[in-house]
């Protein structure tokens, strides 16, 4: 491994473990001009970093710098010709708009990758598939089609089981689909809050940044509270204290 390779693993590291002002620190460092990575690699990285960057501003209660960061990226930089990349860009801008409420923006990003899920799932694997299905269907809920978000549901539970053997950490997305098919039901998320305790976690330190999205989401939605203050106050209180 080049130096900067190591250095962006070590922030990756420190991102993992919820220690995020000390990961943007580190990427402060990464200046890929010094270096000996040939021009495919550095491309990769530079694209690794910007990617890191965005977590750690999404999960930091910077929500419109981390939009600005992947607009910025929209052409003219690596990821214009590293499809697999610029999907991990695309799947982040979806969750940021989707946290910020600009519904509107992020389904204009999703219908922009013009390919079905079978391919998303050929270039990208099974889980970020799932990660794509699972918010384009919380887009369906937000917007009121209700039919779509149904067929969406359908079609997540048909790969649960293989997921969950990809990454232990959707073994509560079965939980997390019975309540939204329950808030469907009767009409809204009103008096699920006991439906929260069937969610099964480890200690915070070791739980996964964005399983606990899922959690923050239908925590909002029961308590009546914005979505973004919801997970922010998840990841400084409770991953803090963990």
């Amino acid at each position: 491994f080049e130096y900067w390779e190591l250095v962006y693993f070590y922030a990756h590291a420190l991102y993992r473990l919820k220690k995020i002002s000390k990961a943007r620190e580190i990427l402060k460092e990464i200046d890929l001009e010094k270096g000996t990575l040939h021009k495919a690699k550095k491309e990769d990285l530079f694209c690794k970093v910007e990617l890191l960057k965005w977590a750690c501003d999404f999960y930091d209660n910077k929500l419109n710098d981390s939009i600005h960061r992947l607009l910025l990226h929209e052409s003219g930089t690596p990821f214009e010709k590293k499809v697999s990349y610029d999907l991990d860009r695309k799947l982040n801008l979806i969750t940021s708009f989707f946290a910020s409420g600009e519904y509107a923006r992020g389904i204009g990003v999703m219908k922009s990758i013009k390919h079905s899920t079978q391919w998303i799932q050929k270039k990208k694997g099974l889980e970020f598939r799932v990660k794509f299905q699972i918010i384009e269907m919380l887009y369906f809920l937000e917007t009121g089609k209700v039919d779509l978000v149904l067929s969406r549901m359908r079609a997540l539970k048909r790969i649960i089981r293989e997921v969950i053997k990809l990454n232990p950490n959707y073994k509560n997305l079965n939980v997390f689909l019975n309540v939204i098919s329950t808030s469907i039901n009767q009409g809204g998320f009103k008096g699920l809050e006991k439906e929260l305790d069937k969610f099964e976690f480890t200690p915070f330190k070791r739980e996964n940044i964005q399983a606990m999205a899922f959690f923050a989401y239908l925590k909002s939605k029961i308590n009546g509270s914005d979505y973004y203050k919801t997970l922010i106050e998840l990841v400084t209180v409770e991953w803090v204290k963990g």
